[in-house]
């Protein structure tokens, strides 16, 4: 009987990121938010520490999962990265039967290597089964829209919600792509600020990231303003060859109330009907967000995301850390 192919998990080195990305590209399961462009510039515009823990089967790249690192004193901490609501482990299709073995490995390899690590589930890869009790798993969600029949998508709105975007049109909201980064940031900032929140980039970074965002063609700015040209909401798309993604968004609805946002998702929904068959609304967490996504009767998905503390004293000193820095801030993370 053959010895088992030796497994090695480690950080991916600049060298091989096109490897990866070509990995990514025909994965059935890579998104834009695995490509490794997607994660350079989340990282150059957070400041964060982002990179690819791979997974090496006899010496060959067959996966792996991007992770968010960041140091707090002797703690590590690993998650999704900023901006990216997907980072689910992703793998070469055609590793058959020793599939399992690599994910088993990666999934050790991460409890050991971070004070705490979280892995992120996608709607289109669900984290393996057995785990084990030490991984505390959560639910998430998202709606994904049929878009290839914008006429048919039409007739299955409400007509509440199609009401709501002819009066945004009868009021003379325009719709332009692309939306000036200036622009976009502002309204970015009015959303964070309104929570008492601070925003994760500066106008700097924010940027640079759309700008390199545009650069790889497979993102798109848009900006919904008043016919006096007030900007009201603005919205960043990316897409890849399986989908499109309502990525990061901002609105400063004391210029105007209601229907703007719906008939600014609806142009989006024409626009890429022709190339695209499905849009996700990306996110189905928060209640009031919910029910806004929930009108444009996509299907509800859910997925998982896993949490593993690598010892119970490292826990401890994690919550105490969050604790006070909310105590703080008087207000929690948002992302």
């Amino acid at each position: 009987m053959r010895p088992a192919p030796p497994i090695e998990v480690r950080p991916l080195g600049i060298a091989e990121l096109a490897e990866w990305d070509a990995i990514v590209n025909l994965a059935q399961d890579g998104t834009v938010y695995h490509d490794s462009r997607w994660l350079c510039h989340i990282a150059k515009a957070t400041g964060d520490s982002v990179h690819i823990r791979a997974v090496f089967l006899d010496g060959r790249l067959v996966g792996g999962i991007p992770l968010q690192v960041r140091k707090r004193g002797p703690l590590s901490l690993a998650r999704r990265a900023f901006a990216t609501p997907y980072a689910n482990p992703v793998f070469r299709d055609d590793l058959g039967g020793l599939a399992s073995g690599c994910v088993g490995r990666l999934f050790e390899d991460l409890a050991k290597s971070y004070s705490a690590v979280t892995v992120s589930g996608s709607p289109s890869a669900l984290l393996p089964r057995s785990l084990g009790r030490e991984w505390k798993v959560a639910q998430r969600a998202t709606y994904l829209l049929d878009i290839s029949d914008t006429d048919k998508l039409w007739e299955r709105f409400g007509h509440q919600l199609r009401k709501k975007i002819r009066r945004a049109e009868r009021r003379g909201i325009e719709i332009v792509s692309p939306c000036e980064p200036s622009i976009f940031f502002g309204l970015y900032n009015n959303t964070f600020a309104r929570q008492g929140l601070r925003t994760p980039v500066d106008t700097e970074g924010f940027a640079g990231l759309l700008t390199a965002l545009t650069d790889m063609n497979q993102a798109r700015t848009y900006l919904a303003r008043t016919v006096e040209g007030a900007p009201v909401v603005a919205r960043l798309v990316l897409f890849d060859k399986r989908r499109v993604y309502c990525a990061l968004s901002g609105a400063d609805f004391s210029v105007i109330k209601g229907c703007t946002s719906e008939l600014l998702i609806w142009h989006i929904i024409k626009d890429f009907s022709e190339t695209h068959s499905e849009l996700d609304l990306v996110g189905a967490n928060i209640e009031s967000i919910s029910a806004f996504k929930r009108k444009f009767k996509g299907r509800l998905i859910r997925y998982q995301e896993a949490t593993h503390f690598r010892s119970g004293f490292e826990k401890w000193l994690i919550r105490l850390y969050q604790r006070r820095k909310k105590s703080r801030s008087g207000v929690s993370a948002h992302e």
